[in-house]
């Protein structure tokens, strides 16, 4: 009777082990599949995120490409308006004159165009009628300011004002002198004052001399002969 109690749980215990041990195996299949899958997946994703960072990098490529193509239009374009604008410069006498020699007049219509060419209304000229338009403009500015020294070195001129007002044919002798003087190299250098200054001596040493031949010309006599 034991014995066969014995190979009855005996039996039993095997039955058991067995199920179990199917039972662990099949668990540790489904983790491997499991693991697999993720393992999968994970690679999918991988190669989603590197296609997607590649076409990025493409795109950015692309774009910088395209700006350095206009970076270097646009260095082409300022290079060709650039040699224009020097060309038009060097066909205008008075702007290369300034350029060369006076940077006050230069900086004028450097300031002047820059208006201009800011300007709707001007914006279908040409570089050289604009260029034109500028000297004129500065030349004007200048000869304003010119007559407006001139007159004041006048009115500082005592004998120039007195014949301004009261004596038309000195007023007019002074300027005949006046425009000898300031053409003659020996004078660009002299102010206003000292100019009109040298023009009052010379219209009063005509004066004098004039004075001086009348006095020493006695006037003719009248004859008392009779007829």
């Amino acid at each position: 009777m034991k014995k066969i109690l014995f190979l009855i749980v005996l039996l039993t215990n095997n039955s058991w082990a067995g199920s179990f041990g199917a039972g662990l195996t099949g668990a540790l299949e489904g983790v491997r599949q499991a693991n697999e899958e993720e393992e999968l997946r994970q690679d999918r994703k991988y190669k989603l995120e590197l296609q997607r960072l590649h076409l990025e990098q493409l795109k950015q490529q692309q774009l910088d490409a395209a700006a350095d193509r206009e970076r270097r239009a646009e260095e082409r374009r300022q290079a060709d308006l650039q040699e224009s604008v020097q060309s038009a410069i060097r066909r205008n006498a008075k702007l290369s004159q300034w350029k060369s020699s006076d940077p006050v007049l230069w900086a004028r219509a450097v300031e002047i165009d820059k208006d201009v060419r800011n300007r709707p209304e001007y914006a279908q000229l040409s570089l050289d009628e604009r260029f034109n338009y500028v000297v004129f403009i500065v030349e004007e500015e200048q000869q304003h300011q010119q007559a407006e020294m001139v007159r004041l070195a006048i009115n500082r001129n005592q004998k120039l004002r007195e014949w301004e007002q009261s004596d038309p044919a000195l007023w007019g002798r002074a300027k005949e002198i006046d425009n000898v003087l300031k053409a003659l190299p020996e004078n660009q250098g002299l102010s206003l004052d000292e100019r009109f200054k040298k023009v009052v001596q010379i219209v009063e040493a005509e004066q004098a001399a004039k004075a001086k031949s009348s006095i020493r010309s006695p006037k003719p006599k009248r004859s008392n002969i009779q007829t």
